[in-house]
C-alpha cells in the first residue's frame, strides 16, 4: 500500500511539473491551456504531498517519495507559464538619435503610410512578446 502511494504522489507531481510542457508535446492543443492550469496544477502538488505524507506515516522508513515531490514541485513553481512569457507592453518611443543603439544593432520594424518603428533584438529576446501601438494600429510583436 506504501509504495502504491509513494508512486501515485511521484505521479502527481510529474503530471504538474510537466504540466506547461503540453503544448510542445501536443501542438494541436494550443497555449491557452497555459494560462488555465494554475488551479489544477496547484491541486496536483497538493494531492503528491498528501500522498508522500501519507505513505512516509504508514510506513516511516519509506521516505523516497518526499524527495522526489519536493524535486518535482520546484519545476511547477519555475515553469509558469505567466513569468515564461512576460511582454512588454506599450514601450516607450524614442527617436533614432536618442535610441543609444549601435549601428550593427539588430531591429524588427514596422512601417506604416510613412511612420515606422523598431524594437531592438535586445529588447525582444528575453521577453518574446511586445504589445505595443503605432498610430492607430495594435500590433503584438511576436519573437
Amino acid at each position: 500500500m506504501t509504495n502504491l502511494l509513494s508512486s501515485l504522489a511521484v505521479f502527481f507531481a510529474m503530471i504538474a511539473a510537466f504540466t506547461p510542457l503540453l503544448p510542445g508535446l501536443i501542438p494541436r492543443i494550443g497555449l491557452l491551456p497555459l494560462y488555465r492550469t494554475r488551479l489544477i496544477r496547484a491541486a496536483l502538488i497538493i494531492t503528491a504531498w498528501a500522498l508522500a505524507v501519507a505513505a512516509c506515516v504508514n510506513t516511516p522508513s519509506s521516505f523516497v517519495a518526499l524527495p522526489l515531490v519536493l524535486l518535482l514541485t520546484i519545476p511547477t513553481i519555475i515553469l509558469e507559464p505567466q513569468r515564461v512569457f512576460v511582454s512588454l507592453d506599450d514601450p516607450k518611443h524614442v527617436p533614432p538619435s536618442q535610441a543609444n543603439l549601435r549601428e550593427e544593432a539588430l531591429v524588427l520594424g514596422f512601417e506604416e503610410d510613412g511612420y515606422a518603428t523598431a524594437w531592438p533584438f535586445e529588447t525582444l529576446a528575453p521577453r518574446h512578446l511586445i504589445n505595443d501601438q503605432v498610430r492607430d494600429t495594435p500590433l503584438l510583436v511576436a519573437y
